[in-house]
């Protein structure tokens, strides 16, 4: 089992929903890179199972449109989270449109102060912020992160139940 993260801020947030390490795969390059990423680990091994994390974002080139295959299974608006399949491969898409307007959804949903988190709550400054490669060491915001989970704002709770149903699906053991 392999989950593949479109940027940096998705792998923190898989570090710290407590995915192990050794399973995360960095494309680092966005949604065309991650569905680079998957095509050749499914050319590679037809049968790996992978997971993608990926934003609803309107990066069309003709890698993303590897995900044009992939089959809705699940859908739960209010917590902005799609999940997809295609063989032995999923794509959990993170929205709208990004992962940013996500985190800070999230946030708003259980009404967490940015600020105590030396964190802007204007998603420019915000961004800004997610995008560097600083954020892979960046305690408060990993902080905020763990904060979002450990008050089970309602998409982190969504999250958690979809990566342990594929964990165990996987056979694989997420602790």
């Amino acid at each position: 089992m392999q989950i593949i993260t479109e940027g940096h801020a998705d792998t923190v947030l898989m570090e710290i929903l407590r995915v192990p390490y050794r399973l995360i795969n960095k494309s680092g390059g966005g949604k065309s890179q991650v569905a680079k990423a998957m095509e050749t680990q499914s050319n590679k091994d037809f049968n790996k199972f992978l997971v993608g994390i990926i934003d609803a974002d309107t990066e069309n080139t003709n890698k993303t449109r590897y995900f044009d295959d992939f089959t809705k299974l699940k859908s739960d608006i209010d917590n902005k989270t799609t999940l997809y399949k295609k063989n032995n491969q999923y794509a959990i898409e993170l929205c709208c449109p990004a992962i940013e307007r996500w985190l800070l959804d999230s946030a708003d949903s259980i009404e967490i102060d940015l600020n105590n988190f030396g964190l802007s709550k204007d998603i420019k400054q915000f961004t800004k912020v997610t995008k560097s490669l600083g954020i892979l060491k960046n305690n408060d915001f990993k902080n905020f992160i763990r904060e979002l989970n450990t008050r089970n704002a309602p998409a982190f709770l969504y999250l958690n139940q979809l990566l342990d149903d594929l964990f165990q699906e996987a056979g694989v053991s997420r602790y």
